[in-house]
């Protein structure tokens, strides 16, 4: 074998064990919730709304929207629930996002088990358990 047919043969190798990774890391991986988790994050700095939601409660949009007159990041991607009192264990992973003020906003996300649809079970400040909610959302159709 030559050069060029060792490179070609080790670029095939490497698309496929990238295929077989992602078909044995599929939607039920946590890790893959965890990126997803990010990409939902990015979509709601970008939009305040992502389609992977099944609703966005009013309060949110206008806390996202408080928060998003600065620029925002996300600042992290966290597995499961918050200790109570902020958490029930029923959160798949959290989200932070942080503005270029310091401000924060924490989102519990729970993966529906019927599909690829994403429920928010509350928000808060993190560091701050007075804008916690714990209320049930009133839920605004996603458009």
């Amino acid at each position: 074998m030559n050069r060029t047919q060792i490179i070609i043969l080790l670029i095939a190798l490497a698309i496929a064990g990238a295929v077989a990774f992602l078909f044995m890391s599929g939607p039920s991986d946590p890790r893959a919730f965890l990126v997803q988790t990010r990409q939902i994050g990015q979509e709601l700095i970008a939009t305040t709304n992502s389609q992977r939601l099944m609703v966005i409660g009013s309060g949110l949009h206008e806390r996202l929207a408080q928060l998003l007159a600065s620029p925002t990041l996300v600042e992290e991607v966290l597995p499961g629930d918050e200790p109570e009192p902020l958490g029930n264990g029923k959160a798949t992973t959290r989200l932070i996002l942080k503005n270029q003020k310091g401000e924060r906003l924490g989102i519990r996300l729970q993966k529906r088990e019927d599909g690829d649809k994403i429920d928010v079970l509350g928000y808060w400040t993190p560091g701050s358990f007075m804008e916690f909610n714990s209320r049930p959302m009133q839920r605004v159709p996603l458009h």
